[in-house]
């Protein structure tokens, strides 16, 4: 079965092990999230117009300064968008919903909202990360994993 752990995706992993780290969030959410997104392919474009591999809408890449065709700014762009949305929200699942759905979609409805689409999104991604490994283990990899990547540079 496809996952984001399969060894093929080691570099996108450790992209979002490093840019995790440097915002402070939990990157095996980062590895689901991303996964659910794009499936990892920097060309993804959805039919409502998101991009690249954090699937980001025009108006957001302008936001935090994406380049929707490069991995890397796609992912900071994630890494710094989350962190925003945790900081205001204070939970990763609230903060999922409002990357999926919209920040002003969970401040009006204060909470996840009622959209299909959202709650399946955010289960998912909640149901995979609790099945990987703890923040305190995430971050020890993602330390280890960037150090590797700047050996092999």
């Amino acid at each position: 079965m496809a996952s984001p752990l399969d060894p093929k995706h080691k570099e996108v992993r450790q992209l979002i092990d490093f840019y995790a780290n440097q915002y402070r969030l939990d990157p095996i959410v980062g590895y689901w999230q991303l996964w659910q997104e794009s499936r990892f392919n920097k060309n993804a474009v959805s039919p409502v117009g998101a991009k690249g591999i954090a699937q980001f809408m025009p108006a957001t890449a302008a936001r935090f300064g994406v380049n929707v065709n490069d991995p890397a700014s796609s992912i900071e762009g994630w890494a710094k968008y989350m962190s925003l949305l945790y900081k205001e929200f204070g939970s990763y699942r609230l903060a999922l919903a409002a990357y999926n759905a919209g920040e002003g979609n969970v401040r009006k409805y204060n909470g996840i909202p009622p959209f299909e689409e959202t709650k399946k999104y955010v289960a998912i991604i909640l149901k995979n990360k609790g099945g990987g490994l703890g923040v305190g283990m995430g971050v020890a990899l993602a330390a280890v994993s960037y150090l590797i990547y700047l050996k092999t540079k």
